[in-house]
């Protein structure tokens, strides 16, 4: 406990924003700030969130792929995920591809039919232009090419915002949305009053404390998996250098044998000139 209060002493909590996977993933943890902050970004009325999970690194090997989202909620009848990116990996089509096959996965009982399937919408929200195009959102659904590009009707739909494109959003109130989730000043009276109550949350004692255990304890896997592909390394590094001993050997007795043929081959060479000269 001593060391998670001499780092919380350390931290400027104040620099702290959504950006931060675990900071964002406690706020949305408040259905009401999760509400909002939803709204905002989709520029729409969500009636009522029936289901909300927020997804930790809970796996011990840091290298499975347990973790699905940062939030997962259920507003409305539709399916929402969402995910905070702040390193570009590229490779969120494939990601998202992924979280929507583990999905779809856990929402159809068996022996339903197809069509109970809800409307299933991925969000990304990048602090980088992941399309490079200068757009504040990027809109993907899956259409036929050969028919005009109709909508396929998979009632699926994948939303990455650019968070650098703030000052083009739609909505006075998107922009200082994406504008305050990496550090910026709320524009609009809604958005400072929804980073009012972010803001809080920072002060809040139970919050620094699971903070700190969460990125020790984050810290603690990545040393281990470090620690492990050392080990791999140096087991790795010792079965080569072995098998260049054994390479070695093979060829010294190799050597060793070719000299023995030439020894062999000079004594009957000089065995048959002692003969001669007899």
């Amino acid at each position: 406990m001593s060391e998670i209060n001499n780092l919380t002493n350390k931290i400027d909590w104040s620099k702290l924003t959504l950006a931060d996977d675990f900071f964002f993933g406690y706020a949305m943890k408040n259905a009401r700030l999760c509400k909002e902050f939803l709204e905002i970004l989709l520029n729409t009325k969500i009636a009522e969130i029936q289901h909300l999970q927020i997804q930790g690194y809970e796996k011990e090997n840091i290298n499975e792929h347990g973790v699905l989202l940062d939030v997962k909620l259920v507003a409305d009848g539709k399916v929402i995920n969402v995910e905070m990116q702040t390193t570009n990996e590229k490779d969120l089509e494939l990601r998202s591809r992924y979280y929507q096959a583990l999905t779809d996965a856990h929402l159809l009982d068996k022996g339903k039919p197809y069509t109970d399937l809800p409307e299933f919408l991925t969000i990304f929200i990048c602090t980088f232009d992941y399309f490079k195009e200068g757009l504040p959102l990027y809109t993907v659904q899956n259409t036929i090419k050969e028919l005009n590009h109709k909508e396929f009707g998979d009632k699926r739909k994948i939303l990455v915002y650019n968070t650098r494109a703030y000052k083009n959003a739609f909505t006075e109130e998107q922009k200082g949305l994406l504008n305050f989730i990496t550090g910026g000043e709320p524009t609009s009276q809604r958005v400072r009053g929804f980073a009012k109550d972010i803001d809080d949350l920072k002060k809040e004692s139970k919050f620094k404390e699971e903070y700190m255990n969460y990125y020790l304890k984050t810290n603690e896997m990545i040393y281990k998996a470090k620690a492990e592909g050392i080990k791999i390394g140096i087991q790795q590094g010792m079965a080569e250098q072995k098998l260049k001993d054994e390479t070695l050997i093979l060829q010294q007795k190799e050597d060793l044998l070719k000299q023995a043929e030439q020894i062999k081959l000079l004594k009957e060479q000089l065995a048959t000139l002692k003969s001669n000269t007899k």
